[in-house]
């Protein structure tokens, strides 16, 4: 056997092993497709099938297109004198390798977990407002916007704890007017200056004190 010889029949099997390790990747990820999936991996030759029938033809396809993809391999392997263990052997390790990835990718996370990054999330989101402080700012409008918003946090508190719903009542409305177009000037103005993040930490950090006294009203 000639050296060009022996090299072509490397590459075949070559060639073998990475026709039977994406069919490997089309079973495993087939396989999880009939239950339905917010995104698929839809190889092109499928996409008719998906159309037609969904996700649980998309699936069926994929099995059948893995497998033939393996078979197709597997004759091409052995006929260049490729042992069928050999074989055997890659092709369970791929679906293994396949399997775990698809699995991770695809694993839900229990209401424990979710529970649990929502928490977190919102211990975040309260240390960085707790941090937050009144920035300088080389603008009167917005200053006077967070002089507004201060002294309208000490007023709804004072209307809270005097348990006065008509003084609360009124004070929802000049909220209203506070949060509304005013706000969104004074974010388009800032949004292009440094003192942007830290406008924007300390107004939420006193809209969130409101909102707490708005929704124990």
């Amino acid at each position: 056997m000639t050296e060009k010889n022996t090299t072509l029949i490397i590459a075949e099997k070559v060639k073998a092993f990475a026709m039977a390790f994406i069919g490997s990747a089309f079973i495993t990820n087939g396989s999880t497709y009939f239950s339905e999936h917010s995104s698929y991996y839809i190889p092109r030759i499928l996409l008719p099938v998906y159309s037609v029938f969904g996700n649980t033809g998309l699936a069926i396809g994929m099995l059948a297109l893995g497998l033939l993809l393996i078979i197709y391999a597997f004759v091409k392997f052995k006929k260049h004198g490729g042992q069928p263990i050999t074989f055997v052997a890659f092709l369970v390790v791929s679906i293994l390798v396949f399997g775990v990835i698809t699995y991770t990718t695809n694993k839900k996370p229990s209401t424990v977990e979710v529970s649990q990054y929502f928490e977190e999330q919102e211990q975040i989101k309260k240390n960085m407002l707790d941090d937050a402080e009144r920035p300088t700012l080389d603008n009167a409008k917005a200053n006077t916007y967070l002089d507004n918003l201060e002294n309208l946090l000490a007023k709804m508190e004072k209307a809270k704890s005097e348990n006065n719903k008509a003084a609360l009542d009124e004070h929802e409305k000049e909220y209203t007017v506070l949060t509304g177009s005013e706000l969104s000037t004074l974010i388009s103005e800032l949004s292009t200056t440094d003192k942007y993040s830290d406008f924007i930490k300390y107004n939420a950090k006193i809209l969130d004190k409101i909102d707490k006294i708005r929704l124990k009203q």
